[in-house]
């Protein structure tokens, strides 16, 4: 069964078009960028220069209040997903765990580079405004539980949290494709809805064998 998780997690890591992490006796490589991150998303490109391309679809024009939020509340989920992770490779002796971790850490760098350069050149900043998170979003409360909690408990704890943090990706994702005017960060939720419904089965496997 383990085997079989381990496998499910390279097909997960095919799909969302990464390489295995390097160090791990798996294939290495980087992860190649949902969309061209200089690009703004707002519509595909045309023969315009790349400063008329920003001038005229960059900002408030660009984009839909859907698409900023979007960026900027999964920017927000894809860093605590990270700090999730970095505390899983510190902590669990479990290999699936530490394994998984490693792919959700390479994963999700060049999709927040990708974020990022979309706020930019629509000159939005990265910090949305404050208000109620998501449902099931990790908050800084549950990082500190999980420093504290006890070795035995760890990969229980983190596997729980982790699958309640993709379902709020996955609610991220959905309203993007509902609301959202962005071509690109259209493209990006869906492959946000398939690796991330994916990784839930996988860690309710990994949960089931603890």
């Amino acid at each position: 069964m383990r085997a079989l998780l381990g496998a499910g997690i390279i097909a997960v890591m095919i799909a969302a078009g990464c390489a295995g992490p390097a160090g791990d006796g798996r294939p290495a490589g980087t992860a190649v960028p949902a969309v061209a991150p200089n690009v703004p998303p707002s519509t595909e490109p045309t023969g315009d220069s790349p400063e008329q391309s920003v001038q005229t679809r960059a900002g408030d024009s660009g984009a839909a209040e859907a698409d900023i939020r979007f960026a900027q509340t999964m920017i927000l989920h894809h860093r605590r997903a990270a700090q999730l992770a970095t505390l899983a490779q510190e902590r669990s002796d479990d290999p699936e765990v530490q394994y998984m971790a490693k792919t959700i850490r390479v994963r999700q760098g060049p999709e927040m580079t990708t974020m990022t350069s979309w706020l930019t050149a629509w000159g939005r900043p990265v910090e949305g405004p404050a208000g109620t998170p998501p449902a099931g979003l990790v908050s800084a409360a549950d990082l500190a539980e999980l420093k504290r909690i006890d070795s035995a408990r760890f990969d229980e704890r983190f596997c729980t949290m982790m699958i309640a943090h993709h379902r709020a990706a996955v609610t991220l994702a959905e309203a993007e494709l509902a609301d959202g005017t962005s071509i690109a960060a259209k493209e990006l939720a869906k492959r946000i809805l398939t690796v991330h419904r994916s990784e839930i089965e996988l860690l309710n496997g990994i949960l089931a064998q603890l």
